[in-house]
C-alpha cells in the first residue's frame, strides 16, 4: 500500500500540525505503508521561508525515511485574508508542478489532503481525485470559513465568505472520506453529508511522560512559585497580549513562560520589556521534540482562546496531558468539555481574565498530594482515553475500508 500526504506544513517546521503530520507519516511508514509527502518550502510559523531553503524552488528531501517533495511559496504573516490571498493562490498552483510525476502518482493507493487552506486543498483534490482518480482522504483541522467569521475577520454576508463556504462543501462532497480533529467538525459534516465516511482523528502525542511535572512538588509548598507554560502560536486567536495586560502573575505568586512565534510576538516582547516585574518570560521558539521534553518541568499549561471557536480542540491540550500538566483552559466548546469531563484542570470562559485568575489561585492553593493526584489524572487520561497507538490502529482499519 502506498499513500501521499498533501500538507500545508511538514517537518522541520515547529507548528503542531506539521509535527503531528510528521508523526502520522512515520507511523504509516512503520506499518509498511509506503508514505510520501507533498508540502511547501518550510515557513511556518515565522512567515518566512527557512534560511536553508531560501534559494530553492522545487526540491526533494528525505525526513525520517520519508520522501518529501517541496514546492515554492509566497508566505505572509498578515492577519488580513486579502493580503494572504496571493500567497494562497500561488501555493494552490505551485503544487501542480508535482502533477508531472505521472508514474509516481499512479502508484498511490490514496491521497491524504490537509484542509484548510481551502484553495490548496481544492487544487490537490482536483489534481489527484479528478485527474488521477485517486481515493481522497480529507483531513479537516479547522472549519473554514466559519473559524475566521467567529474571530471577526470576515462577515457571513460577505461574498468571500459565501464563496469559501461553497469551496468547503465541494471538498466534503468529493472526498472519498473525511477525518476531522473534533466531534464538532464531524457533526457539521455529518449534517450536510450523512452518508460520508467519517473518522475522528485527534492530534495526539505518540509518547507520554514517565511521570508528572517535578517543579511543583516541593516539600515547602507555601514557598513554591507555580510555573505555568504556554507553548504554541502567538497569534490573534490566542490573544496572549490581552491576557498579559490584564493579569499580573507576580501578584498571583506564579511565573508564565511563553514559547512560540506568531504575529503578536513583537508586541508581546515589547510588553515584557516595558513591564519587567510581572513574572512573564518569552523563551523563544523551540523544535517540537525539544518542547515536548521541556514541558514536564512546568506545573501547569495555559491554553487560551480569544473567542469560542466551533470545532477547535487545541493540540496543546493533548501535549499537556501527555506531559502530566494540569490545564488552565481559557475557552469554550469541545476543548473545555474534555477538561471538565476528565477532571484534568480548570476552565474559564474566553476573555474572562478574572475567572482565569481565580483558577490560577485555586491551582496554586492545592496541596502537594492534590497536585500529584491531578498530574496523575492527566497522565492516565492521556494513556487511556487519548492513546495514539489505539487511535492509529483504528485509523488503519478505516483507511483500508475506504472505497
Amino acid at each position: 500500500m502506498k499513500c501521499l500526504i498533501v500538507a500545508s506544513a511538514f517537518a522541520p517546521e515547529t507548528g503542531a500540525a506539521a509535527y503531528r503530520l510528521t508523526e502520522l507519516a512515520a507511523a504509516l511508514r512503520e506499518t509498511g505503508i509506503e508514505t510520501e509527502v507533498l508540502a511547501p518550502l518550510p515557513n511556518y510559523p515565522t512567515g518566512k521561508v527557512f534560511p536553508a531553503y531560501r534559494h530553492k524552488s522545487y526540491c526533494r528531501e528525505t525526513i525520517r525515511g520519508i520522501a518529501v517533495y517541496r514546492y515554492p511559496v509566497l508566505p505572509s504573516r498578515s492577519v488580513r485574508p486579502l493580503f494572504r490571498l496571493p500567497g494562497m493562490l500561488f501555493a494552490a498552483l505551485a503544487l501542480w508542478g508535482f502533477g508531472a510525476h505521472r508514474r509516481r502518482i499512479i502508484g498511490y493507493d490514496f491521497v491524504l489532503i490537509q484542509s484548510p487552506p481551502l484553495l490548496s486543498a481544492i487544487s490537490a483534490l482536483y489534481l489527484f481525485g479528478k485527474l488521477y482518480k485517486k481515493k481522497i482522504l480529507l483531513n479537516v483541522s479547522d472549519l473554514w470559513p466559519l473559524t475566521p467569521a467567529e474571530l471577526g475577520k470576515i462577515r457571513p454576508s460577505h461574498l468571500a465568505y459565501r464563496l469559501a463556504e461553497r469551496m468547503e462543501r465541494y471538498l466534503y462532497r468529493h472526498a472519498t472520506a473525511v477525518m476531522g480533529q473534533s466531534e464538532e467538525i464531524l457533526n457539521r459534516i455529518r449534517r450536510a453529508f450523512p452518508e460520508k465516511p467519517l473518522f475522528l482523528y485527534r492530534n495526539l502525542r505518540r509518547e507520554t511522560a514517565a511521570s508528572g511535572p517535578g517543579t511543583a512538588f516541593s516539600e515547602n509548598d507555601s514557598f513554591c512559585k507555580l510555573k505555568i507554560v504556554y507553548a504554541g502560536l502567538l497569534g490573534r486567536t490566542q490573544d496572549l497580549l490581552s491576557l498579559l495586560r490584564r493579569i499580573n502573575f507576580t501578584e498571583l505568586k506564579t511565573e508564565l513562560h511563553l514559547y512560540g512565534e506568531g504575529n503578536q510576538r513583537p508586541e508581546i516582547e515589547k510588553f515584557i520589556r516595558e513591564h519587567p516585574g510581572r513574572s512573564v518570560r518569552y523563551c523563544g521558539l523551540l523544535p517540537k521534540p525539544e518542547m515536548n521534553r521541556i514541558l514536564p518541568r512546568y506545573d501547569a499549561a495555559l491554553i487560551p482562546l480569544s473567542v469560542p471557536l466551533t470545532g477547535a480542540v487545541p493540540s496543546k491540550l493533548f501535549d499537556a496531558m501527555a506531559a502530566g500538566l494540569p490545564v488552565l483552559f481559557c475557552g469554550g466548546g469541545e476543548g473545555a468539555e474534555i477538561v471538565r469531563r476528565h477532571g484534568i484542570g480548570f476552565v474559564s470562559p474566553p476573555g474572562n481574565f478574572r475567572a482565569l485568575e481565580n483558577n490560577i489561585r485555586a491551582l496554586a492553593a492545592l496541596s502537594r498530594n492534590d497536585r500529584n493526584d491531578l498530574s496523575k489524572r492527566c497522565l492516565d487520561t492521556a494513556r487511556q482515553a487519548f492513546d495514539f497507538k489505539t487511535q492509529f490502529e483504528e485509523f488503519l482499519r478505516f483507511v483500508k475500508r475506504m472505497r
